[in-house]
């Protein structure tokens, strides 16, 4: 009862088109092309060619498994001479839709490993046929395609997929036009990733074979906030740290907490960044991050060093003696040291106040000794760690030279360094 009931829906629908008799000149023209027209068989043309255009009209690419999706909008052209007609005989019609299930149409599949029969998910859609026998297909579908991801430069990575259309036919009997082959983009498509190009080339080994190639690139403005606007704050705030006074208590404690917010980035970074494929490429980055931190932690190790030296070692060495008298002998590199902390202004101020202290004492005692009516209060010397000022003037001059070379060393490598 079955095999009788499907070979009376074969029976009905190869004769649906069979009937002569509508007065309606679309409808017998549809009857008269598609009565005795064989969609199994392909067009009789010795070479058949083909024009291939695929639209994009929306796409989201996943992450975690490297695939796109793509919301897309397949375009065949062709011409089926079996299909023409005479418009002048069917009231100057020329063109009519007609069902993609009752013509034939070129067999396209895509080689990928999630669809190996197919295009996709696609749907039918009525064709346009023109008098000339030209047919326009345009078929929505939903298809997945494989990618292969490189995050070297994330978060402004960009991906390159490749589709691989196919058809059944041996190369002879069809051939894709290569001037009608392309993609096209449509506008607003994705917030995070942006469709910057889609190529299609034949194969010239294999003419039945087409691939085009879809270049996606990411634009994401939560990702550059959250991520690289930190990264450059913390370069500044590094460079800031080699301006402040270099043997102070509070420059080690700006350092360690310069260290913790690199750690704080670090870790962003690695929550952030996608996983799949970080052993095949290490994301610049984070190579750039540990570049950071380890200046960072050069710069605290630095101001832990001077500050034990000036503490340990109150009486500079020779060594250093000659290397700050040949700055201060340059005006240049005079001007270069002193030029944001005047240390050597504030020093020898502060050493001719304890001269100015010491005369008025001395003063002081002389007119005690002509008068004892008059009550001299003692005066309140300024002391230091130092046997002079001298030796303090030397240690931070030479504490700003090395602050100074270190600022130029670390300013140019984060401009050089790029990550590879």
């Amino acid at each position: 009862m079955k095999t009788v009931f499907i070979l009376l829906t074969f029976i009905t629908l190869s004769y649906a088109y069979c009937n002569s008799d509508s007065k309606n000149f679309e409808v017998k023209l549809k009857n008269d092309i598609l009565c005795h027209y064989k969609k199994d068989e392909r067009p009789n043309q010795a070479k058949l060619p083909i024009e291939l255009n695929y639209l994009v009209s929306g796409f989201d690419f996943n992450e975690e498994r490297s695939e796109l999706e793509v919301q897309s909008r397949i375009l065949h052209r062709w011409d089926d001479l079996r299909l023409k007609w005479d418009e002048s005989q069917y009231d100057g019609i020329q063109m009519i839709h007609v069902p993609s299930e009752d013509i034939w149409v070129p067999q396209l599949f895509l080689n990928d490993s999630h669809h190996h029969y197919g295009l996709g998910t696609c749907h039918p859609v009525d064709c346009l046929l023109k008098s000339s026998g030209q047919l326009g297909c345009r078929f929505p579908c939903l298809q997945t395609i494989t990618c292969d991801a490189d995050y070297f430069d994330w978060p402004f990575d960009s991906h390159e997929c490749k589709a691989v259309f196919r058809t059944f036919l041996v190369y002879e009997e069809v051939e894709f036009d290569p001037n009608q082959l392309g993609g096209i983009i449509a506008k607003n498509q994705n917030n995070e990733w942006k469709l910057t190009s889609i190529n299609g080339t034949i194969n010239l080994n294999d003419k039945s074979i087409v691939n085009f190639t879809f270049r996606i690139q990411r634009f994401s403005g939560t990702l550059f906030k959250h991520v690289v606007v930190p990264g450059y704050v913390l370069i500044i705030f590094s460079l800031l740290i080699l301006w402040m006074e270099p043997n102070k208590m509070w420059r080690v404690i700006f350092c360690g907490v310069n260290i913790y917010l690199h750690f704080s980035l670090m870790d962003r970074i690695w929550w952030q960044f996608p996983t799949n494929g970080v052993s095949r490429n290490v994301p610049r980055i984070l190579k750039y991050s540990i570049f950071m931190l380890i200046f960072s932690t050069i710069i605290l190790i630095q101001s832990i060093l001077f500050r034990m030296s000036s503490i340990r070692y109150p009486k500079p060495p020779i060594w250093i003696i000659k290397i700050v008298e040949l700055f201060e002998t340059n005006s240049i590199m005079n001007h270069f040291i002193f030029s944001i902390f005047d240390t050597k202004s504030e020093i020898l101020e502060e050493e001719k106040e304890n001269e100015n202290i010491e005369n008025a004492y001395e003063n002081m005692e002389n007119v005690q000794e002509n008068s004892d009516e008059i009550q001299v209060a003692e005066p309140k010397i300024v002391k230091t760690n130092y046997e002079n000022t001298e030796d303090m003037k030397i240690w931070l001059i030479f504490y700003r030279i090395i602050d100074r070379l270190m600022f130029i060393v670390f300013s140019i490598s984060y401009t050089l360094y790029d990550g590879y």
